[in-house]
């Protein structure tokens, strides 16, 4: 899907450390630069596991360390000309997000790496309320304030949401289930594109020093991701809104996330980005969606919820 084509040589290889690579975000991001023909080092607590198996076989070098421990940081990043740096509150929360920006952050300012790539989240910085909004726009003016030479991406709702296993259940029975207003648009954006656009901003890096860029690809109704997914998937799909309360973790900071999309959302120029980088491809919804093989996703989810 994707227009950034692999040229025949990489006239400049980069050596990158990804955080994050056993995740879906990283993960795609350290595929990506693999396929380019970059080297990649991946950053996980744990080594043995499949994902950093999969990605130690692609080519990737696997370093054992842990976010809160700045030895293993120094050690895995040290040398490398590229940073892909993520954080997440879900592990371990909010101010564990933090610190672990931060000493990324530090880390790679005392070690003079060329290019910190920060992945954050869109509207970071429009006093959202939103706890792991919050901690990542903390991070984003720490990194501001270092003399790193950055570029932050902020993107919107994944696409993937869509293939998380309980929501695919219940698409199985022909529910849509968010909790979102029916007519309220929702800017998103699928990893793959995240992906494709954070290669390209490390392989022209001159062009991305001190910026921070919010990215969508789309902005569409719950409903109509209702339509498009009876029309693919050959049934009818009807879209039923869920009550706050409803919401299966009922976490603070994604209950109120979900209030705030629905009263304000993300609100990302997508016609003004995708005419200033016309390399990217930038596929809508339904292009995103008719490339999943929702067939072959389906079957092991209704092995496990029977």
């Amino acid at each position: 899907m994707s227009k950034y084509i692999k040229p025949e040589s990489t006239e400049h290889q980069l050596e990158v450390l990804v955080t994050g690579a056993t995740g879906n975000q990283g993960g795609a991001v350290a595929r990506k630069l693999i396929d380019r023909g970059h080297t990649v080092r991946v950053f996980t607590r744990k080594p043995e596991s499949y994902k950093a198996k999969q990605l130690e076989k692609l080519g990737a070098v696997v370093y054992k360390g842990d976010f809160e421990d700045v030895l293993t940081i120094e050690n895995a990043m040290e040398g490398v000309d590229a940073v892909f740096a993520m954080t997440t509150p879900y592990e371990r929360g909010v101010r564990s997000e933090v610190k672990q920006g931060f000493l990324l952050g530090k880390t790679a300012n005392s070690l003079r790496i060329k290019h910190f790539v920060y992945s954050s989240v869109s509207n970071a910085d429009k006093h959202s309320g939103i706890p792991h909004f919050k901690s990542k726009y903390e991070i984003e003016k720490f990194v501001i304030n270092t003399d790193i030479n950055y570029t932050i991406i902020r993107p919107t709702y994944f696409m993937e949401n869509f293939l998380n296993p309980q929501m695919l259940s219940k698409i199985n029975e022909g529910i849509l289930t968010l909790p979102m207003i029916p007519e309220r648009n929702l800017q998103m954006i699928s990893i793959e594109t995240i992906a494709d656009f954070v290669v390209y901003i490390l392989e022209h890096r001159e062009n991305f020093l001190k910026q921070s860029i919010d990215i969508a690809s789309d902005s569409i109704a719950g409903n109509e991701v209702a339509n498009i997914l009876s029309e693919i998937n050959g049934h009818k799909i009807e879209y039923v809104r869920l009550s706050y309360d409803q919401i299966s973790s009922k976490s603070d900071y994604v209950i109120k996330m979900y209030k705030w999309l629905n009263e304000i959302g993300f609100d990302v120029d997508i016609q003004s980005l995708h005419k200033r980088y016309p390399e990217i491809s930038w596929p809508r919804f339904d292009e995103w969606a008719k490339h999943r093989q929702w067939n072959d996703i389906r079957k092991p989810i209704m092995q496990k919820v029977i």
